[in-house]
């Protein structure tokens, strides 16, 4: 009998002591998570692992061996513990699941999580960015700007420096494509712009918001490789503090008796992409 409830007790342990050895990471328990990610985590000794999402609906397997040099002395072993894979996450579907984590056949570990996404699906063609004022410290901004490949806004590098792209498309038939940014009035900005798309003429059109909503023509370029005259806003000595600026493309289009110009349907598909710099110049 003593034999037999050791038996027992040792069976229903088992779970228990794999689970010290055995991290998942990402999805973790309660969290959000959206676009491209990855499963993560380790597990110190394993030869098969896989995660199950929604009672077996979906099952997903690790590569495992990857180096986690931070678990090495846990797992007293070389630290090649590592498991993960990439996934999309909105394949699984908007809103609530369960996971478990099965390492050679025993479910060791479990998470409830939730996806969110701009669309259910992969989205193209999509760009944008966002300043988090105060953050990481106060004083500081952080830019987030969004990833196509992530299907994600990430910490862009480049708009933390001031800098903020956005693409356009013109496909075949259409007029024009048009983009705005936002402006922080505290910073000091110059656009201008230049267009370099295979030789073609092409137009661009520049127009100011204020901070009522009022529209303010900026200036116009057009030609092959015309650039703009510069022009500054947001300096302290401007009567208006400028809230957007909006930027209007045509890859086809006529000139106007006044030197003004209007679009046309473009015969080929045109991509742009535009640059909003702080302290220097809005690029085409």
């Amino acid at each position: 009998m003593n034999l037999k409830l050791l038996l027992i007790l040792a069976i229903s342990l088992l779970p228990m002591a794999t689970l010290a050895q055995v991290s998942l990471e990402t999805p973790a328990n309660q969290s959000v998570v959206s676009g491209v990610g990855l499963v993560r985590g380790w597990a110190c000794d394993a030869s098969a692992i896989e995660l199950s999402i929604d009672d077996g609906k979906y099952r997903v397997p690790m590569l495992y061996g990857g180096d986690r040099s931070d678990t090495a002395d846990r797992c007293d072993n070389d630290g090649l513990n590592g498991f993960g894979t990439v996934v999309f996450w909105p394949n699984f579907g908007l809103g609530e699941h369960s996971a478990e984590l099965i390492v050679d056949g025993v479910s060791v570990q479990s998470s409830n999580f939730i996806v969110e996404s701009v669309s259910g699906v992969f989205v193209k063609g999509l760009s944008g960015g966002v300043a988090v004022p105060d953050f990481p410290n106060a004083g500081e901004t952080s830019y987030l700007a969004w990833s196509e490949a992530d299907q994600n806004f990430i910490v862009d590098y480049k708009a933390a420096k001031g800098e903020v792209k956005k693409k356009l498309t013109i496909d075949v038939g259409e007029l024009q494509a048009t983009a705005e940014f936002d402006l922080d009035p505290d910073i000091e900005y110059r656009f201008g712009g230049k267009i370099r798309v295979g030789g073609s003429e092409n137009a661009h059109i520049f127009t100011l918001i204020d901070a009522s909503g009022a529209e303010h023509s900026a200036g116009h370029g057009y030609g092959p490789n015309k650039a703009t005259s510069i022009i500054p806003i947001n300096q302290p000595n401007n009567s208006e503090v400028y809230r957007k600026v909006r930027i209007t493309v045509y890859s086809k289009y006529t000139v106007n008796s006044d030197h003004t110009v209007s679009p046309l349907p473009s015969d080929v598909r045109t991509e742009f992409i535009i640059t909003l710099k702080e302290g220097d110049f809005l690029q085409l």
